[in-house]
């Protein structure tokens, strides 16, 4: 109403305001993919919120990868831990791991679920494998080092401010995935 223009990033598309988001899905499956090729074949996910359009994505890349190599997937192998390092840690250290791969839908709660398996006596990645995603700096120096994809910010930011200035210039909005 006040004519002011804004672009989300990292957030579902509306078509209310234009939006910027990597391409959750098929980096994901990607990584999946590579999990896979090296003879893994059990997957749980750490999800963030429910209703989290980011994680949704990054669970359906995953699930996708699964499918294409026939490897079952149920429900109940999805664990929400709000996007927390420490609900992640309590959830993974209270839970049977089963698994040969925790997926998890950010760095932060990756690393607390690798803390929680070391406090077990699981040794990451030998038994498990984790993977996080965002790329977050501390991950560089977490032992073992996180496995991660990249959010790819700064390419998030310089798409934004161009879809910006194009909104501003009166050019229709639009959303945009980048790879």
């Amino acid at each position: 109403e006040e004519n002011r223009h804004v672009v989300g990033i990292g957030i579902e598309p509306t078509g209310e305001i234009s939006t910027v988001n990597i391409d959750n899905v098929g980096i994901m499956k990607q990584l999946c993919n590579k999990i896979i090729q090296n003879g893994k074949k059990s997957f749980v996910y750490f999800a963030g919120y429910k209703d989290s359009y980011v994680s949704k994505q990054r669970l359906e890349g995953m699930t996708y990868a699964l499918y294409e190599n026939n490897i079952p997937f149920e429900d109940k192998n999805v664990v929400y831990a709000d996007y927390s390092e420490e609900e992640a840690y309590k959830k993974a250290l209270a839970m049977n791991i089963d698994a040969d791969v925790i997926v998890c839908a950010n760095d932060d709660m990756a690393i607390g679920v690798i803390r929680a398996l070391k406090e077990k006596g699981i040794d990451v990645p030998k038994d498990v494998s984790v993977t996080g995603a965002d790329n977050i700096k501390i991950g560089e120096y977490f032992s073992p080092s996180l496995t991660t994809i990249d959010n790819m910010n700064a390419a998030l930011g310089v798409c934004a401010f161009d879809e910006l200035f194009r909104l501003i210039k009166g050019s229709k909005s639009d959303d945009v995935v980048i790879n």
